[in-house]
């Protein structure tokens, strides 16, 4: 505290010359850090009583020569004529203090199933946004409506920390794709397919490796005969099979029309986001772009984060190609088109064959798919034990 105290006041340091063995002791209180350099002694004292020491330094047979001052005072004096300085530090405190009242940040933590654009898009609709007035938020009003809006999220929590908003949230765990023994039930096919793997944990397996299945046939059967008794058990059948299925898919180009063809170069929008409003800074024509990702990112000084984003958005540039008659040209798009459905259809399940036929005809040429992967088909259907009684 005293170490502040000193700072903010301004100290100076100063050599003392010659017989300073009494003065030392008379003025004790009103100096500190006393050092040795050679024939003579360093130490310091508070700015306002150096003059004072000064005077009396005399008196006792020393002098003071002054090597530096140092502390916020000081500094003041030192740049008093610069009133642009002084006014910058008051503008910025200012600033910061009335940014204070706008959203900064808002920071999502917790979600897995819910994506942070989701969530956002949300807090937007009520307010809650960059640059958004923090007294216009109502947290436990939007704290509610996330959740009517996203029925996994089981808790979630929003508080304000100055401009910053955090948004904890916890999810409800995934139940396993188990039926308990609160009724009987049966494994089902959900594809027509060609058993490669089987592993029943309960219930009767009525399949093998190599069986040809069509879908709905059932593969584990929840109803169980007794050996030692006449009669049935019902179970809750249960198991993970494989089998190789087929997909089909069929897509066209027509002749001589134009497609869109990815040229390896990328184009930048930028713009300016301070407290809301949306500055731009550069503009690309869209033609022939498409979006790529987007990226935003405060500004920061020293090290403090303030109310203003700098948004880049990242475009892929596409250029026109007429493929006009070129047959192997169009087969190679139609290709890359298939490849692109395989992603985004069959969700990443191993790929055991494919098949491709091409029909050229006379406007447009087409791209017949057959691709076989391998995936689960096990589904579970309960048993209806009551039809069944009525039936006997």
């Amino acid at each position: 505290m005293i170490g502040i105290l000193r700072w903010f006041l301004g100290w100076n340091e100063f050599k003392i010359e010659g017989d300073s063995g009494y003065f030392l002791t008379k003025f004790k209180k009103y100096i500190w850090m006393v050092r040795k350099n050679n024939k003579s002694i360093i130490s310091k004292c508070l700015t306002k009583d150096y003059e004072f020491l000064e005077k009396n330094a005399v008196k006792f047979g020393c002098a003071l020569t002054l090597h530096k001052k140092a502390g916020f005072l000081n500094f003041l004096k030192k740049y008093k004529l610069r009133s642009g300085l002084l006014i910058g530090l008051i503008l910025f405190f200012l600033i910061m203090f009335i940014s204070s009242f706008f959203v900064w940040d808002v920071v999502i933590s917790g979600n897995a199933k819910v994506t942070d654009e989701q969530i956002f898009n949300i807090c937007d609709k009520n307010g809650l946004h960059f640059g958004s007035f923090v007294f216009n938020v109502n947290e436990n009003e939007l704290e509610y409506k996330i959740k009517d809006e996203f029925p996994e999220i089981s808790w979630i929590s929003i508080n304000r920390v100055a401009g910053k908003y955090i948004i904890e949230i916890s999810e409800s765990k995934q139940k396993p794709n188990i039926i308990e023994w609160k009724g009987p039930c049966n494994v089902i096919s959900d594809f027509d397919g060609e058993i490669v793997y089987v592993e029943a944990y309960s219930g009767m397996p009525l399949v093998d490796v190599g069986d040809i299945v069509k879908k709905g046939q059932i593969l584990v059967s929840g109803i169980q005969e007794t050996k030692e008794m006449e009669g049935v058990i019902y179970t809750a059948a249960d198991a993970k099979i494989l089998a190789s299925v087929k997909h089909y898919n069929e897509n066209s180009i027509k002749k001589n029309s134009p497609i869109k063809q990815k040229t390896g170069f990328q184009k930048k929008d930028l713009q300016l986001n301070i407290f809301g409003l949306k500055i731009p800074l550069k503009i690309n024509k869209k033609d022939n772009l498409i979006k790529n990702s987007e990226v935003i990112k405060p500004l920061e000084f020293l090290g403090i984060r303030i109310p203003i984003l700098i948004k880049t958005t990242i475009y892929d540039v596409y250029e026109n190609i007429n493929l006009k008659e070129d047959f192997q040209e169009i087969k190679r798009v139609l290709v890359k088109n298939q490849k692109d459905w395989e992603m985004k259809e069959l969700l990443g399940n191993p790929i055991l064959n494919r098949r491709y036929i091409f029909e050229n005809e006379e406007n447009c040429v087409k791209l017949f798919s057959e691709v076989s992967v391998e995936q689960r088909i096990d589904k579970k259907v309960p048993i209806e034990i009551e039809d069944i009684e009525d039936n006997d």
